[in-house]
Parts: structure tokens; sequence; C-alpha cells
């Protein structure tokens, strides 16, 4: 029978401040940081789901692989020169990648359960929590992020922890901080943040939830282009944690905080003296939902005269890359 050369690979990403058992995003992130320096043409193949230990992997061939421990398993395939593809293998605990080369194989017996890793990222996979509240939100953007997190904690340390996940382009202390205020008057500070790589909208909700296990970090979430007549855009435009909430009746107020005590948000202030009737309900981690969502929630309830979610755009133009 024929043998398969395995060759083990220490670790190259690091996974300091990140939770002990991976994502798979964060191993996701580890195969394709490994392929970024191939040349030649190449599909990645994965599990949607970690390997228990034990797990035996049957090739096209008919040979059988097990592993000792938690995994997640990769198969790349060239695609001009299948005797030599092989398959990677990524310890969910650390990280650790194990890669498996192997001669004359194309692929293991059940590819077909398998699903395409890729940079490419052409639509949106959870485009039904997207409601285009404003005409000018144009467009869900895959390899940004909108981070907020406490004035307290200095530039530089949100910085350091954001380039220890090894998800994101370099950051450092000069890279687009700004404070603001909320409507009543809490001060944050935030942060557009770019991903080395495009991901899907259920990608960057994996990402978004390993960010907020920190707790310097207040909230992250999604970003979409901007379009104004006033600036020369589009811009960046990032959702911030809060919705806007119109009641119907100043003097009953019960189903706005029925609403927020179900949903785990705060109500904090009207916008008055201006927009008495307008509420601004802030969203947190522990939120049932994200801004879309939690906004969606009240709005499709029927009580309320209108619901909107509070984003914060840059003025910043961020380059030919963002242009439509």
């Amino acid at each position: 029978m024929r043998k398969l050369l395995t060759l083990i690979i220490a670790p190259f990403f690091l996974i300091t401040g990140l939770q002990a058992q991976l994502l798979q995003v964060q191993a996701d992130e580890i195969v394709l940081e490994k392929m970024s320096v191939e040349t030649r043409p190449y599909s990645i193949y994965a599990k949607e789901d970690v390997q228990p230990a034990g797990t035996v992997l049957t090739t096209s061939a008919g040979e059988t692989m097990v592993f000792e421990y938690n995994h997640w398993i990769y198969y790349v395939s060239f695609t001009d020169n299948i005797q030599n593809n092989y398959y990677f293998v990524v310890k969910e605990n650390n990280g650790s990648l194990l890669e498996v080369n192997v001669k004359n194989d194309d692929g293991p017996n059940n590819i077909e359960t398998w699903v395409a890793i890729t940079d490419e990222i052409e639509n949106c996979d959870c485009e039904d929590e997207i409601d285009n509240f404003y005409l000018q939100m144009k467009g869900f953007i895959f390899d940004w992020l909108f981070v907020y997190f406490s004035p307290q904690i200095e530039d530089n340390v949100i910085a350091n922890y954001l380039n220890e996940t090894g998800f994101f382009k370099f950051v450092d202390s000069t890279n687009f901080f700004y404070t603001s205020k909320n409507t009543c008057n809490e001060e944050y500070r935030m942060l557009f943040v770019e991903l080395k790589r495009p991901k899907n909208c259920s990608k960057l909700k994996q990402i978004i939830s390993i960010l907020e296990e920190n707790p310097m970090i207040s909230y992250t979430n999604f970003t979409f282009w901007y379009m104004t007549p006033i600036w020369d855009g589009p811009y960046i435009c990032g959702l911030a944690n809060c919705i806007y909430v119109v009641v119907r009746n100043l003097n009953s107020l019960t189903d706005l905080y029925a609403f927020a005590q179900e949903t785990n948000t705060e109500v904090l202030c009207s916008l008055a003296p201006e927009y008495p009737e307008t509420f601004e309900v802030k969203i947190t981690q522990n939120s049932s939902g994200n801004t879309l969502q939690i906004a969606k929630y009240f709005k499709n309830s029927g009580k309320f005269y209108d619901v909107i979610p509070g984003w914060n755009h840059t003025l910043i133009e961020y380059g030919e890359s963002f242009k439509k």
C-alpha cells in the first residue's frame, strides 16, 4: 500500500488573546495565510464542523488517516497538478498545523460534502437581516469591521490586541481612531479595521463574537458603503451600538421598555427637546441580536411609529478599492 508522506509544520498563527477552542473562521485564516504565498492555482475544501479525535478520513485512493485530537480538516487541490495535492489539519485547541502531502489523490471519497473555502466573496449569506433603512447604504462590505471600545483604554493596547488576533491588516495607534459621543453623552472610541481577506457575513459574525469576548471591546459591527451628495464618496459606514425608536405616544412607554427588557437592550434617553418621541436604545454584546436584527425586531412589531438603526460614517475615503 502506498504511504502518505506527512510533515509537521510548526505553528505560525498567533492566537494570543483568543479563546482556547478555535472557531472555523480562525482555522480558515490559518490555512489561507499558509496558502497566501502559493502562486499555482488551487482550490481549498473544508469540513464545516470540527472533527472529533478518532475521526477516520478516507482518501479517493482508499487510504485512511486518523488523528488523535479534535481538529479542522482541509483539502488543497492544485488545478495544474493533481499528483501533488495535500491536506491541512488544524488542531482545535492551539492552532498548530499539520500538512499531509499526498500523491495521485483527487480528494477525500466524500468531497461532495465538503465546502469550498475562498477569498472571493460575491454574496451576503445573511441577507435576510439587512434592511436598507437608508437609501445611502448601497451594499455590504466583506473585509471591514467597525469596533467600539472604552475611551479609558489606550489606542495602542487595542491595536496590539487586534494584531494578535491575526484577522486584520496591521493596525497601529494612528489607524483612524476617533472619539464620539452618543445622544445621551456616553463617550466611545471607535475604529474601522480592514481584514486581511474578505469574509462572508456568517464568518464575520464569528469574528465579531471572538472580539466581543474580550472585555476591552464594547461592541463590533458590520460596515456598508455610504453614498452622500455632500462629500465625494463612497465612504465606509459602520453600524453603531444603538437604534432610535420613535414611540407613538409619549404618555405610554410600556411597549418600549418591555421590548428593551425582552431583547436585553437599554433605553438611554429621548432626543428631547427637538425630538421628544425618539428614544435611543443601546445594544451590547449581551443583547439578543446585532443592530440590524434588533432594529428589525422592533420595527416589525408594529408597535412603534418608526425604528432606525444607528450608524457612523467616516469622512476618510479609503481609496480606489472602495469605489463601485
